[in-house]
């Protein structure tokens, strides 16, 4: 078995919630590949730009693919993209983006079969009071601040 050694790049501690993500959509579509894991971590988006943070996470932690979490903040895709491709240019390395459009923690819980299941409650019956897809990363009424 061929075993790859990627390294997640993200915009914040919580991203490292995309791991599991990444192993099972890489599961699904190469089982034969194994898989060992590394968030970059103490690479801060405050600290550093993305054209150091990406050799700095190179250095750090050695991969043979790095996942570069970029949230979308209002830009489009094409700019993200453009950013990530100039950033990684001279590293030498696989990098595949992670572009999601509305907040990840929002699309993560976004799927009440997927909730279910994590909760291992799957013929749970009890309303999750999940928003519509197209309102997620809006807060609920009763939960909006006026400042």
């Amino acid at each position: 078995m061929t075993v790859i050694r990627y390294t997640l790049l993200s915009d914040g501690s919580s991203d490292a919630a995309l791991v599991p993500i990444i192993e099972w959509l890489i599961a699904e579509h190469r089982p034969d590949i194994g898989l060992l894991s590394q968030v970059a971590e103490g690479l801060s988006t405050s600290d550093l730009s993305l054209g150091k943070r990406i050799p700095a996470a190179i250095a750090t932690y050695p991969c043979d693919i790095l996942f570069v979490h970029r949230d979308a903040e209002g830009v489009s895709i094409d700019t993200r993209l453009r950013e990530i491709e100039e950033a990684s240019k001279f590293s030498g390395m696989a990098c595949v983006p992670i572009i999601p459009i509305r907040m990840t923690e929002a699309w993560l819980f976004s799927d009440e079969a997927a909730i279910r299941s994590a909760a291992e409650n799957r013929n749970g019956s009890m309303s999750l009071n999940i928003p519509a897809k197209k309102n997620l990363g809006e807060a609920p009424r009763s939960q909006r601040r006026s400042f």
